[in-house]
């Protein structure tokens, strides 16, 4: 989908900007680029929600292995399975913050896919910026996360 986005919001700006003398209609262009954002945007939730999934199910197998590990007095086996199980732990903020920021993307794309956005918006331009902002506080957010991250917990 941000094939079509990228492709679309390209063909835009060269259309409005760039060749006067084609006749595009650049409101439909971009509006439809948006649409392919929103598209993406939901895809990106479903799959943020499927991986929290897949890590709360990895985690209570590696709890039951960890219980397994104690039970028959291995701590080396019980600190290998503790360690592993920080690790995913770890990864459960960033797909949070992924989901917020997907969250506050989708109504000033929505409301951009709208073919009456330039004369009845959905959302204010301050509104958008608002939402844009935010967004950008929680990317900003994520990255230091993951910068605080050991490096062999990030790259693997």
């Amino acid at each position: 989908s941000m094939i079509c986005y990228f492709s679309l919001e390209h063909m835009a700006f060269t259309g409005g900007e760039m060749l006067e003398s084609v006749n595009v209609n650049v409101d439909w262009l971009a509006s439809m680029s948006c649409r392919f954002w929103c598209v993406c945007t939901v895809s990106e939730i479903w799959g943020c929600y499927l991986k929290l999934k897949e890590l709360e199910r990895d985690v209570t197998k590696l709890r039951e292995l960890q219980a397994e590990k104690k039970k028959n007095d291995d701590k080396e086996g019980f600190l290998q399975i503790e360690h592993e199980i920080e690790f995913w732990m770890k990864q459960v903020p960033l797909v949070k913050l992924q989901i917020l920021r997907d969250l506050l993307f989708i109504l000033p794309a929505l409301s951009w896919s709208l073919p009456t956005y330039h004369t009845s918006p959905l959302l204010s331009d301050f509104n958008s910026n608002c939402l844009l902002f935010m967004e950008s506080c929680a990317h900003a957010y994520q990255l230091m996360y993951r910068a605080t991250l050991q490096p062999s917990i990030y790259y693997a």
